[in-house]
């Protein structure tokens, strides 16, 4: 249990949701869930990620979009970001930070940032979804 909540980030309405599946396909077995799986699994919490996807400004969103590249940002030199004023992109990762979307981490006296990776398998599957509308919106 303890890698599944990590896994979620302790978050209750996600983990109740994986918790269905777990049982539903996986007999209960959290390790079976867990055993060779590649990515975090979204499943049913797609509509929810999606719907907080959607509420992100411009700016926001290409946040997320640049920490999806990366394994950890330096936001003084994420080059996706450079240009933006630095008190909105202060302002965006401030937001991004109380939506539980990108943490900080300190290393070396330095602050990186990562993106919750719950979001960004969803962010992932979101850009494709975005994509995929505005080919058929072009058609």
């Amino acid at each position: 249990w303890p890698e599944l909540i990590n896994l979620y980030q302790g978050h209750p309405t996600w983990l109740n949701i994986i918790a269905s599946t777990i049982l539903e396909l996986f007999d209960g077995s959290v390790s079976l869930f867990l055993a060779d799986q590649e990515e975090i699994f979204i499943g049913d919490l797609s509509p929810i990620l999606e719907s907080h996807l959607d509420r992100l400004s411009e700016l926001e969103k290409k946040v997320i979009s640049t920490f999806s590249e990366y394994e950890s940002v330096d936001i003084s030199q994420a080059s996706g970001l450079r240009e933006f004023a630095k008190s909105e992109l202060t302002e965006a990762m401030q937001s991004l930070g109380r939506r539980g979307l990108v943490e900080k981490v300190t290393t070396g006296g330095r602050s990186r940032f990562l993106l919750n990776p719950v979001f960004n398998t969803s962010s992932n599957h979101y850009e494709i979804l975005i994509t995929t509308k505005t080919q058929r919106t072009q058609r």
